[in-house]
């Protein structure tokens, strides 16, 4: 059930990064969620991901993700302007309209005007005659063409080099200036409550095995620990699988990472092929 249910994850995954023309191996993969780094090891390996990052507050990451938000408006039109040299004065006024109503709504929420950061401006792009549609930032609106079919040679792994290109909706968002985040409280040196390591027995690849436990407190921050390990935090519950390590690093957060010289398991789709992305 446990590997259905990595299986599973891992193919979520796929369907956001892999068919977007992104490779996951090229990226940290974050557990979120009190279950999450239970089957982060799993999923990584699946992914040929070698890092993983926990975050301590992984448990309650939409409660603190609240507390931390920032005020944002988003606003939209729709528009149909063929690409030139001139678009750019072309759409700035409908942009300045735009964002002046976004304003407007940030100060009646209670936002200074001093406290509003530069607008973020982005636009829908796409072939002429298509419907198909990529988001492309519009600063700077020079090299918008190139950043169109860059992005469209990812995700496509083709483009039309004569055809001409139209702008059909364009998008702006304020946000309200980012609070200070709030730090977070980081053990630097062992309890002495929880010196000692117990052992626990867990089912692992349809065995069961005895295994270490510490308790996040216990750590301290570099030291390294090699798995098969479990850590018990507040809000989680960390599985660092063998030929795993975890290491606790300065913001709190927990680095898990593929020990070297061990193979991951590689999967038979990681490579990112324009007639399989169609498919």
């Amino acid at each position: 059930f446990v590997q259905i249910a990595n299986a599973n994850m891992a193919a979520a995954i796929k369907k956001i990064s892999i068919a977007k023309g992104y490779d996951p191996a090229q990226y940290v993969l974050t557990s979120f969620g009190g279950a999450a780094a239970q089957h982060a090891c799993g999923v990584a390996e699946i992914l040929s991901i070698r890092r993983i990052l926990c975050s301590p507050l992984a448990g309650v990451l939409s409660a603190q993700g609240i507390s931390v938000a920032r005020i944002q408006r988003v606003g939209q039109r729709g528009v149909r302007v063929g690409w030139s040299a001139t678009v750019g004065r072309e759409l700035e006024p409908v942009f300045v309209q735009l964002e002046d109503g976004l304003r407007q709504s940030l100060l009646q929420e209670g936002v200074s005007a001093d406290a509003i950061a530069a607008p973020i401006r982005n636009l829908d792009v796409c072939y002429a005659g298509q419907a198909t549609l990529l988001t492309i930032a519009a600063d700077p609106i020079e090299g918008l063409r190139e950043r169109f079919e860059a992005l469209h040679l990812q995700l496509y792994g083709y483009t039309h080099g004569n055809r001409e290109i139209e702008i059909r909706v364009i998008r702006s968002e304020l946000r309200a200036l980012e609070p200070a985040p709030h730090p977070i409280a980081v053990t630097t040196k062992a309890a002495l409550r929880t010196t000692s390591i117990d052992e626990r027995v867990m089912l692992l690849g349809g065995a069961s095995r005895s295994f270490p436990w510490r308790l996040r407190d216990s750590l301290q921050v570099s030291e390294r620990i090699l798995g098969p390990v479990i850590i018990v935090e507040d809000f989680s519950t960390i599985v660092v699988d063998p030929g795993w390590n975890a290491v606790m690093i300065e913001s709190g957060d927990i680095v898990l990472t593929r020990a070297a010289g061990e193979t991951l398991a590689q999967s038979s789709d990681a490579a990112v092929d324009p007639i399989r992305l169609e498919l």
